[in-house]
């Protein structure tokens, strides 16, 4: 009798308290987690877990019993963490900053509430980008699938006939990955017998290690739900009384350490080849845009505040940095970023809206900029200009510094104006000069100081019952044109069909003009649902343009695009039939995309958030609205688009975002307060100059993308080697070179600093970093009222990979806590409740 074949198996138990739990009840993790650990104990198998990390600090607080158990099969080896950020996003629709965070607080969330370091990734939903590889190994990660399971999305990644490959990043990480190939499974016995007849008739060839059967589950033991152990025990029975099989239980990170030493076949995958499976789009993709404009927020609030407490009390409300404060506000956004709060949109988006809303609220009710504008505000018309860039922008046609403010008066610009004459409207201001018809949408002359584009035809398109639709022909009434300043607002066209109307608009800016297009629809009569229907503006491209776009962190060469299908319920999302349409030539860009044309001028063309786009033969489109029959009826029928066009003789990947976040107003503030909210400052306090730059970067590829702050005694938790050592509060920076040129970082930060290392995300040490003294003329234009808060300019020097992330911890002396002696004052207090006055 020959051999048995040998066979590796383990399974992902995926669950979430986003969503899950706000519609299933109180019962979903502690039930996933006890039918969990009784389909190990019954089957003899080894497992691994994949809750959000949110959900881990929910079970602290709900179901300790559950908490202990799982944390106890943790211990033994019988359940490994995988995944663990902490709101399982869709990465690659959010931002750089997101997705560190997301890492950062999943790890830390396991490592306190778990007691537990995840070193291997695998999330069910799709979770891919360029730079992930180097996020992973950033935060310790040894291991990772990118097998991701299909639910409401049909996700591709390459299909494999080796079961481990080193996954290649963008900046050349390598991590050991487990596969998509046949032996994967999804959560349904049926699955598991096609399997089985498979491994029957074709059974795998091995060497010493076994190929491993890897399959994601949903546990919950209801019958309102149909993925439960009791389901699928006799499936994994009957393979392991198979005499032809011989099963090894593993957890997934103990089969890939099985390949350690080994080489590996390298896999470096490209957007293009993958495809993420989703609807993009849809409710106006309210959600990403969201999420994108709230991270901005969050950003700036926490570089005003790391900003502000380098000058010393007064601390208000309280803290040199409010921590607590700001680290809940990104709790709260990487949250609402979990997938099912964008997939699922029309089921729990109501619920994640009222999450998220303190994100705003707190933002406005307890803002750092606020406070930073009330310290350097005096003269009732001044303004303060904030940028949260790492290099100068124009705000209200004034430049702010780098990663800090200025104090101007307060003027208004008067605007130029559109000039009508016929059908052509004609805009010219300085070097710039725009002509446009407003008959056949035609942008006849767009010309900066850089170059002219000319004959840029714009198009609006749709889908109605199974027809293309293209909006500047099939309008039911002309064009209606109006101006209003600096504004040229058009309405394209009524549609009959569709009961759809699409207006567009036209805004001068910096050397650049924006473009709008807003979309009402009826609800009766609908565009077809999918991307088969969605609106969609047109580009002309050309013959051999080259097209860039951006992924978190990176910026990459678009290819003939992705391929693959996309799914839909025909009704009830869990018991109606799903039909498929087919998907050709997809790519997303997550703030912009660039056009390099053979002969002439290029443009970029930077978007407020509509990230799903389609290469063409002679045209690129971009998805403004779709209709996603997931979301049933609770659909949003209006959404839009903005852009802004800039004409450009050629910029390299930094100056791409650098142009594209100059033209996200989230990005920088302007901030006037009325005579009563300004602050006198106190006696002996001194001035805080008029202008201040805290990171001024020297090197053209490399951007600095957060300046913050953590609590050492919070943060350094499980950790090697802390950063932050002893400094109490570490001012944090992150760099990333995106020219993908191996460089030296310079940078210009407030000083005396007395230490500073180079760390991986999480904050251990790496290095230490070298610096000297720079001039204080950089960080200020008025250095002589920096003198009396300690603060001197240093230079800080660090070598850098090509499209590097690197992470700084930072012991700024000048921004050290200030105790005050409370206890000198201790008789305001000590007998005050044994006064007689009334």
């Amino acid at each position: 009798m020959s051999q048995p074949i040998p066979l590796a198996y383990t399974f992902g138990n995926h669950m979430h308290w986003v969503d899950m739990q706000w519609l299933w009840g109180y019962d979903v993790l502690p039930g996933s987690t006890d039918d969990m650990l009784a389909y190990c104990q019954k089957a003899g198998v080894k497992g691994n877990v994949n809750f959000d990390g949110i959900g881990y600090e929910k079970m602290a607080a709900e179901c300790p019993e559950q908490l202990a158990a799982l944390r106890e099969a943790i211990k033994q080896g019988i359940i490994e963490v995988v995944g663990a950020s902490y709101g399982q996003p869709y990465g690659l629709f959010h931002g750089g900053e997101s997705n560190v965070r997301q890492r950062i607080y999943g790890v830390r969330t396991a490592i306190r509430v778990l007691g537990t370091r995840p070193r291997t990734f695998w999330e069910e939903e799709f979770d891919f980008y360029p730079q992930l590889p180097q996020m992973l190994a950033g935060c310790g990660y040894t291991g990772a699938s990118l097998y991701f399971q299909w639910t409401w999305h049909a996700p591709e990644v390459p299909f494999e006939d080796v079961p481990v490959v080193a996954w290649q990043g963008i900046d050349g990480t390598q991590i050991p990955t487990a596969t998509r190939n046949r032996l994967n499974l999804h959560q349904w016995p049926e699955d598991f017998r096609i399997l089985l007849d498979d491994l029957a008739a074709d059974p795998p060839t091995t060497d010493d290690i076994p190929p491993l059967v890897l399959q994601w589950l949903e546990l919950m033991p209801t019958q309102d739900w149909m993925c439960r152990s009791e389901l699928m025990l006799p499936m994994l029975a009957e393979l392991k009384a198979d005499p032809r099989f011989r099963v090894e239980a593993l957890t997934l990170g103990e089969y890939l350490a099985k390949w350690t030493g080994r080489d590996l076949p390298v896999r470096p995958y490209k957007l293009d080849d993958v495809w993420h499976g989703m609807t993009l789009g849809k409710n106006g993709d309210n959600h990403p845009s969201q999420s994108a404009e709230w991270e901005q927020i969050i950003r700036q609030e926490e570089s005003a505040a790391a900003i502000l407490s380098l000058f010393g009390r007064p601390y208000d409300p309280w803290d040199v940095y409010p921590t607590w404060e700001l680290e809940e506000l990104w709790r709260t956004l990487l949250a609402y970023q979990h997938h099912d709060n964008h997939e699922c949109e029309g089921l729990c988006g109501h619920v994640a809206e009222f999450e998220a809303s303190k994100i705003g609220y707190l933002a406005a009710r307890n803002s750092s900029t606020e406070r930073l504008a009330k310290r350097v505000l005096r003269d009732r018309d001044d303004q303060m200009l904030f940028n949260s860039n790492s290099f100068e922008a124009i705000v209200n046609h004034r430049v702010a510094p780098s990663f800090g403010y200025r104090v101007v008066p307060e003027r208004l610009r008067e605007d130029q104006k559109w000039k009508l004459e016929g059908s052509i409207a004609t805009f010219e201001f300085a070097e710039m000069r725009v002509r446009f018809d407003t008959d056949t949408l035609t942008i006849l002359e767009l010309t900066n100081a850089n170059g002219t584009i000319e004959n840029l035809q714009l198009a609006f398109a749709f889908g109605f019952e199974g027809n293309t639709i293209i909006a500047s022909t099939k309008a039911k009434r002309p064009n209606a044109v109006h101006v209003d300043g600096g504004k040229l607002e058009l309405l394209t066209g009524e549609f009959d069909v569709a009961n759809l109307k699409i207006t567009a608009g036209i805004e001068t800016g910096e050397l650049n003009i924006g473009f709008t297009i807003e979309t009402e629809m009826g609800y009766k009569q609908a565009i077809d649902p999918g991307y088969g229907g969605a609106v969609r503006v047109l580009f002309p491209l050309g013959q051999n343009a080259v097209i860039r776009s951006d992924s978190p962190f990176a910026v990459h060469e678009v290819g003939t695009g992705s391929s693959g299908k996309r799914k839909y319920p025909e009704g009830d999302w869990m018991t109606s039939k799903q039909w498929f349409e087919s998907v050709e030539g997809a790519f997303t860009a997550q703030s912009f995309v660039d056009i390099a044309y053979p002969q002439g001028s290029n443009l970029l063309i930077t978007h407020c958030g509509s990230q799903q786009w389609f290469r063409c033969e002679d045209h690129i489109e971009n998805v403004v609205m779709s209709l996603d029959p997931w979301d049933g009826k609770k659909q949003k029928w209006s959404g839009g688009g903005g852009y802004r066009l800039y004409v450009h003789d050629g910029l390299s990947n930094a100056d791409c975002v650098r142009q594209s976040r100059q033209n996200h107003r989230a990005n920088y503030a302007s901030t006037w307060l009325s005579h009563q909210e300004r602050e006198l400052p106190e006696a002996g306090q001194p001035e805080m100059p008029d202008d201040f730059s805290a990171v001024t970067i020297h090197t053209p590829g490399v951007l600095a993308t957060a300046f913050y702050r953590e609590q050492e005694s919070f943060c350094k938790r499980g950790l090697n080697s802390y950063g932050g050592e002893g400094m109490g509060h570490p001012f944090i920076l992150r760099l990333v070179e995106y020219d993908g040129v191996e460089c030296t970082a310079e940078v210009t930060l407030p000083g005396p600093i007395a230490k500073a290392y180079k760390t991986n995300l999480l904050g251990e040490i790496e290095e230490e970093v070298s610096f000297g003294c720079d001039h204080a003329d950089i960080l200020t234009s008025e250095p002589q009222k920096l003198a009396p808060f300690g603060i001197k300019a240093v230079r800080l020097n660090a070598k850098m990979k090509p499209h590097e992330i690197a992470t700084f911890y930072l012991d700024i002396i000048p921004g050290r806590k200030q105790f005050r002696d409370l206890d000198a004052n201790r008789e305001v207090w000590a007998t005050i409740h044994r006064t007689t006055d009334s």
